[in-house]
């Protein structure tokens, strides 16, 4: 009886530890990028290529030198770049910043499992803005197909969203590729909201893909919400952005 009385105990708290490191660990992904077509088009005919589609080539070189951290618990999740010393010295080059917007990977990207939203912290004109949006906003269609990414069973998801551009609003499709082995509605950027952590992205021929996974991390990393700026909805700051264009183009 004691023994058994004993082994109930150990086992009590077994269960709680495993419990509770499974609260207070993180767990980290690394992402990056690459095109996954040939963006600038062929030059068979060895003609000039125009000043733009230099500046695309260089923004594509450059996309290797970039790296994101995706950092989650059990609650919440951070996502941003990781500064690289191999880009400071171009780091407001214009084929830098181009190759920080593809994808839409710009500013800090803050997702809360409880409340079910996503706070993106961005800065327009000198401002620093809260640009907040629920996760059923994500309107993601889940397929059947499905492939091997590592050693994760991924299956395909789709949905379009309204990107602000020069030339106006554009429909973009994306693709995601989720593992629901890794049960966190996690991912890259604002690509989540799914049954299962993001690990491959396409959008607008570029491609974010995780190259390294890191779970049940020991180390605790705290993961802090932004209360600094004007928390506004994902219509309000594409508004914003739409004025920013249309002055833009006054000017030229």
């Amino acid at each position: 009886m004691k023994l058994f009385f004993k082994k109930s105990i150990c086992y009590i708290f077994l269960l709680f530890y495993v419990i509770n490191y499974a609260q207070e660990s993180s767990s980290f992904v690394i992402y990056k990028k690459k095109a996954n077509t040939n963006i600038v088009g062929t030059n068979s005919n060895h003609q000039k290529r125009t000043a733009a589609k230099l500046l695309i080539e260089n923004a594509i070189k450059n996309l290797d030198n970039l790296e994101y951290k995706l950092l989650y618990n059990n609650e919440l999740s951070s996502f941003s770049e990781i500064e690289s010393l191999e880009i400071d010295n171009g780091n407001n080059s214009i084929s830098t910043i181009l190759s920080k917007s593809f994808g839409d990977t710009e500013g800090v990207f803050y997702s809360n499992i409880k409340e079910q939203n996503l706070l993106i912290e961005k800065e327009l004109d000198g401002r620093i803005f809260l640009v907040k949006t629920k996760f059923s906003d994500f309107k993601w269609d889940v397929t059947s197909d499905q492939k091997k990414i590592g050693n994760y069973n991924c299956y395909k998801a789709v949905r379009t969203y309204t990107r602000v551009t020069v030339s106006g609003e554009k429909q973009m499709p994306v693709i995601a590729w989720f593992a629901p082995e890794i049960p966190y509605s996690f991912g890259p950027a604002s690509y989540l909201g799914l049954p299962g952590l993001v690990l491959e992205v396409e959008v607008d021929n570029i491609v974010i893909y995780a190259s390294k996974i890191f779970l049940n991390q020991k180390e605790k990393q705290v993961i802090t919400i932004p209360k600094k700026g004007k928390i506004i909805s994902e219509k309000e700051y594409n508004e914003f952005e739409k004025n920013g264009f249309d002055q833009f183009k006054s000017f030229n």
